[in-house]
């Protein structure tokens, strides 16, 4: 029963490679779908401070106060953004190059942005 014994073991092994390759696929593509989301809603936000400022410019009459509301709330949509990069660069394992912070594969040697070593 050794052979069947390695074979099961195997199996096992093999099983739990792939579940943990799965799980990380799933994180990955739930982070781009964050990010797909909030950059639809970003470039809605840029829409609307358009408009805004074009009302304002044709009535001759500024509303500041809606403005700084807006960019404020894209500065923050900015920043998220920002944090679910850094969040699937990690999901992906990805190298972040030390002298230009550019973003390379796990396995790369040398920086795709600078050609710094990794």
């Amino acid at each position: 029963m050794g052979i069947l014994d390695d074979t099961i073991v195997k199996a096992k092994e093999t099983f739990d490679v792939v579940a943990k390759k799965s799980t990380e696929m799933i994180e990955v593509q739930k982070i781009r779908y964050q990010i797909s989301s909030l950059n639809s809603k970003i470039s809605k936000q840029f829409e609307l401070l358009g408009k805004i400022t074009y009302d304002a410019e044709k009535n001759e009459a500024g509303d500041e106060k809606r403005k700084k509301t807006v960019m404020t709330d894209i500065d923050a949509k900015f920043a998220e953004l920002e944090e679910l990069e850094d969040r699937l660069s990690a999901a992906k394992k990805m190298k972040i190059c030390v002298m230009c912070g550019g973003k390379n594969n796990s396995d790369a040697g040398y920086c795709s942005k600078c050609g710094a070593g990794l």
